[in-house]
C-alpha cells in the first residue's frame, strides 16, 4: 500500500481547485458571498444547497449533510477510495505521483498551511466550547 506524502497532497490539492472540479460537473449557480451555491449532486435538490468554499477548500451540503474537501467530492462523485482519487486527481493535474519530489520551497509553503489549518481548528474548537459554556450559563 502507498503512503502519500503531505508535499504531494497539498500539491494536488493546489493544481485542482475545489470549484474547477465541483464545476466540471454542474454549473456553480451563484456566489454567496465568498462562497458559491449549486444544487447538490449527491440528493434529489429543489433548491440550491450545496455550498463550495473556495478559499478553505470544502463544500457542505445543507441537505444531505455531505461534506469534504476536492478529495473526498472525487470519492463521492465516482464511488472511488482515497487513493483512487488522488490518482485521479494527479492525473487531471498533469502530475506524476510515481517519482514526486517536493522542492524545498514547496515543503515550506505545505508546512504554512497545515499550520494555519491548526490554527483555523483550534480556533473553530474554541468557538464552539465557548457557545456551550454561554448557553450553560
Amino acid at each position: 500500500m502507498r503512503i502519500y506524502s503531505s508535499e504531494m497532497i497539498e500539491a494536488i490539492r493546489a493544481l485542482n481547485p475545489i470549484e474547477c472540479v465541483i464545476s466540471e460537473n454542474t454549473r456553480l449557480i451563484r456566489r454567496s458571498g465568498v462562497q458559491f451555491v449549486v444544487r447538490c449532486l449527491f440528493h434529489d435538490d429543489r433548491t440550491p444547497s450545496f455550498y463550495v468554499h473556495p478559499r478553505k477548500g470544502v463544500f457542505y451540503c445543507h441537505g444531505c449533510n455531505v461534506k469534504g474537501d476536492v478529495f473526498k467530492f472525487v470519492q463521492l462523485l465516482h464511488n472511488c477510495s482515497f487513493r483512487q482519487s488522488v490518482a485521479f486527481l494527479a492525473a487531471r493535474a498533469g502530475l506524476q505521483i510515481e517519482g514526486f519530489r517536493p522542492s524545498p520551497e514547496w515543503t515550506a509553503k505545505v508546512s504554512s498551511i497545515q499550520a494555519r489549518r491548526e490554527k483555523e481548528l483550534r480556533f473553530a474548537r474554541f468557538v464552539r466550547s465557548e457557545g456551550q459554556r454561554s448557553e450553560l450559563q
